[in-house]
């Protein structure tokens, strides 16, 4: 893995470590919006509400474990590249295609994360549309 390599696994970490942090946010105040849906409603448990809360609530579980994966990547470049220069004479190869692998899962992830999120925010949106809230 060369220093371009490098600094490009790096360049995505904090792409995705910023895009993660806006998620979060994003969903907390989809939820309080369904929260206030949810206090409408006769029999709460019979609603899409609480399905899209139980939702909203596996996305924050799904993007933690994914910021944890990516802070241990980010550990890993920063144990084995102190100065952020790859060494050429180190034959740590395994470790270096592991790592471009595990980075490559993680964009695999961030890209389907980001699919099924903007699909459920739709149907949000859409039920707080006919909610009148």
């Amino acid at each position: 893995m060369d220093n371009s390599n490098i600094q490009k696994l790096h360049e995505d970490h904090l792409n995705w470590l910023s895009e993660i942090k806006f998620y979060i946010s994003e969903i907390d105040f989809l939820k309080k919006l369904l929260k206030a849906d949810k206090s409408k409603l006769k029999n709460p448990g019979d609603n899409k509400t609480v399905k899209y809360i139980n939702h909203l609530e596996h996305n924050i579980r799904f993007l933690k474990e994914i910021k944890e994966t990516i802070d241990t990547h980010e550990m890993f470049m920063k144990d084995s590249y102190p100065r952020g220069e790859y060494d050429e004479e180190d034959e740590s190869d395994f470790s270096d295609q592991q790592e471009f692998v595990n980075h490559e899962k993680t964009k695999k992830h961030m890209k389907e994360f980001r699919k099924r999120y903007n699909k459920l925010k739709i149907k949000i949106f859409k039920i707080s549309e006919a909610s009148n809230l």
